[in-house]
Formats: C-alpha cells, structure tokens, sequence
C-alpha cells in the first residue's frame, strides 16, 4: 500500500494502475451530519475521510483521482488535501475568492495503511467541500 506521494513524504514507489469509475458523489457538506457528510468545514483546521468502500474505490486504493469544488465560502483561502498519516505539504488543491464557487480535478493521496486522506481549510471563514471520485490507483 505504498505510494509515493511527492512533497507529503518519502514513500517507495511501487507499480500501480489506474480504475476508471463512473463519476460519484463521495463527500458532500451541504448535506447531513456524517463522516462524508456535514458540517461545513471549519476554518484553520483539518478533517479526516475514509472513501473505503465508496462509490467502488477499494480498500487498496493507493490514491483517487477527484473533482473537488468548494462553494458557500465566507473568505479567500485554499483547501490542502493529503495523505492523513503525513503532516500537511506547503501545496495546494485549490485556492479561492471569498463568496466564490470553484472546481478543480487532483490525485489524492492516501494514507499507507487506510483509505483516508486530510482536508484542511485554510482560510478564515467555513466552506463547504464536495469531492466526486472518478477512478482510483491500486
């Protein structure tokens, strides 16, 4: 379950394919309290997802490949996503506008010995996060 996932850490890199899947709905904060669901995200902090077993990504799953979109955002910022058993890199998946709604497609990294990734919020204010899954590398 090792993958090497650039800047979040060293990793051995190791042969990997990529499995399409139809376009699904993984996270949603608009709606419901839930681990994929609400709340919003709060500002300056992160918040852990496990896509185990959603929308047909796998447990094996070394990474996604995801359209993330941000929206009902109260300040500018960015969203950092990353593997949740590494600190947080100094990148970026998306940066926005306060009061904007923005899209953006990444590879999600996932942790070495779970299917979960970290979502930080940094900005001043909370957002809502939607993730779509589109395939997933194992």
């Amino acid at each position: 379950r090792t993958a090497n996932p650039g800047t979040c850490a060293p990793r051995t890199p190791v042969s990997t394919a990529f499995h399409p899947l139809a376009p699904c709905r993984v996270i949603d904060t608009r709606f419901g309290s839930g681990p994929l669901g609400g709340p919003a995200l709060v500002p300056n902090a992160t918040r852990n997802f496990d896509v185990a077993g959603v929308c047909g990504v796998p447990a094996a799953a070394v990474a996604i490949s995801v359209n993330l979109t941000i929206t009902d955002n109260a300040a500018r910022g960015e969203l950092v996503l990353f593997p949740s058993d590494v600190s947080r890199p100094n990148t970026s998946a998306i940066t926005f506008r306060a009061l904007t709604t923005r899209a953006n497609n990444a590879l999600v990294y996932l942790s070495a010995t779970t299917t979960t990734f970290s979502v930080f919020n940094n900005s001043a204010g909370p957002l809502d996060f939607i993730l779509d899954v589109n395939g997933y590398f194992q």
